[in-house]
């Protein structure tokens, strides 16, 4: 699979692995392992994840079978919310210990929202570029929801990566369309940052036009590398499939089923439940929670979820 650098020696799959939905689905370890390491069979070499999500257990349980592994290093990009300095010099030194790594390769603030956001977390940003310094993390960035989180990301010195939600809907943009965060993400290229898109599926909204989507984000311009949520072994090998063949006639679907799922930072704010046509969400006082014999995978759920919570993922039968 064609790899990108970033700095010296840290090359990069053009697709990495999502380890959200992993995670947050509580996904057996050996099962998660086994997409992984087919995974790395295929070419991908770049694991998404971040302290809020789990998954470092995952991917430290992979690192260790020298089998899987061979001769193949696995990237791991990390992410933290932290703001302060001892606050991220925790997570990161956590992150180490957890991953069992010397270094982490790409590290990013995670969810900047924008200037305001970015300054109140100074303190964060500061300790980041000091780790790349002293080698505990190669590259730096930030992974944001928002066009004015691209741009900012355009502007700051030493930063190597922003991440952002790029996808023909413009779904999981939170202050904008598909056009202004092309725009912003021109900017960014034109300073010399790389990009990141994810949520190509529009959080699965997009999931029967799922090619489409690929082929949107993998065909564009301003695109470095695209990061996909695949939760199935048919899922993952369908995309390689497609990056390698983009012209290839594919079907995912027999032996999947589709389900809505909640990740465990809802806050419970009952947007989805007013979007959902079919009554299909519903709070019962302690849980959110759906019913499946009403849902009709029509993404209302996810469009309308402003903390990034709901999903639909695949499931093999």
């Amino acid at each position: 699979m064609e790899q990108a650098a970033i700095g010296e020696a840290l090359g990069l799959s053009r697709i990495w692995l999502g380890m959200l939905q992993l995670a947050q689905m509580s996904v057996e370890e050996t099962e998660a392992a086994e997409l992984i390491a087919l995974s790395l069979s295929l070419g991908i070499n770049t694991f998404d994840c971040a302290r809020e999500y789990g998954g470092h257990s995952i991917l430290a349980k992979v690192m260790e079978d020298s089998e899987v592994l061979g001769a193949r290093k696995i990237v791991i990009v990390d992410k933290s919310r932290a703001r302060s300095y001892e606050d991220i010099e925790t997570a990161v030194a956590e992150s180490l210990v957890e991953l069992n790594q010397e270094q982490i390769d790409i590290y990013m603030l995670h969810d900047v929202r924008g200037k305001e956001d970015f300054e109140l977390r100074a303190g964060a940003w500061k300790y980041l570029l000091e780790a790349r310094e002293m080698g505990l993390v190669h590259a730096v960035g930030i992974s944001t929801h928002t066009v004015e989180g691209v741009k900012l990301a355009a502007e700051v010195d030493g930063l190597d990566i922003v991440q952002a939600p790029f996808n023909e809907a413009g779904i999981g943009i939170l202050d904008g369309d598909t056009g202004e965060m092309e725009r912003a993400f021109e900017l960014a290229k034109v300073r010399g940052k790389m990009t990141c898109a994810f949520k190509v599926f529009g959080g699965g909204a997009l999931f029967r036009r799922w090619k489409e989507a690929l082929r949107f984000v993998l065909k564009h311009r301003c695109v470095d590398f695209v990061c996909i949520g695949a939760t199935t072994i048919a899922e993952v090998k369908a995309i390689v499939t497609l990056l390698n063949q983009p012209e290839a006639n594919l079907f995912v679907g027999s032996g999947l089923r589709q389900q809505v799922m909640i990740a465990d930072w809802c806050i419970e704010c009952g947007m989805c439940i007013q979007a959902c046509p079919s009554g299909a969400l519903a709070f019962d006082g302690e849980t959110l929670w759906v019913d499946e014999s009403k849902c009709t995978l029509c993404s209302a759920c996810v469009a309308a979820c402003l903390e990034e919570a709901i999903f639909i993922v695949h499931l093999e039968q």
